[in-house]
């Protein structure tokens, strides 16, 4: 993800999520990296500063720390739902400008439980089938129906 410490020092993002499910307003800052990996694990460990003005990291607290890369690439992202693999490799439905399916190989990029990136194959915008994968066909025309994040029907933008 890195490369190097001298880049994790550079382009090391570190962010808090406390207990309660808000994620901390400042961001960390590393200050250290441990040269040796555990074995048993392969982690390293690092260590980050963080601003605690509002007193709101207490010592025994549980948390989420995230690491992720201050100047990364976006990338187009999909619910796992909508990918499906075959002989060939990985692939999702996309529909033209006439709501036709077409079906599209993709290359994966790393995934979360709610969304995996694509680092190939899709641009940003682009209309996948989410929902009823398996009744698609390429070549077929459907009339798509939008969700919100939480699963409400909205308008067709």
């Amino acid at each position: 993800m890195f490369g190097s410490h001298e880049e994790l020092m550079a382009d090391g993002l570190v962010e808090i999520k406390l207990a309660n499910g808000t994620v901390f307003p400042e961001q960390g800052e590393i200050e250290l990296l441990n040269n040796e990996a555990n074995a048993k694990t392969d982690t390293v460990q690092i260590y980050a500063m963080f601003p605690n003005a509002d007193r709101k990291l207490i010592i025994g607290n549980t948390l989420s720390v995230s690491l992720s890369r201050r100047n990364g690439t976006r990338l187009p992202a999909v619910s796992p739902s909508a990918l499906m693999h075959d002989a060939d490799g990985s692939f999702v439905y996309v529909l033209d400008e006439e709501n036709i399916v077409e079906k599209r190989y993709v290359t994966l990029g790393s995934a979360t439980p709610r969304l995996q990136l694509i680092r190939d194959g899709l641009t940003p915008g682009e209309i996948i089938v989410c929902k009823g994968t398996l009744k698609a066909i390429p070549g077929m025309k459907v009339e798509p129906e939008f969700e919100s994040e939480n699963g409400n029907a909205i308008q067709e933008k």
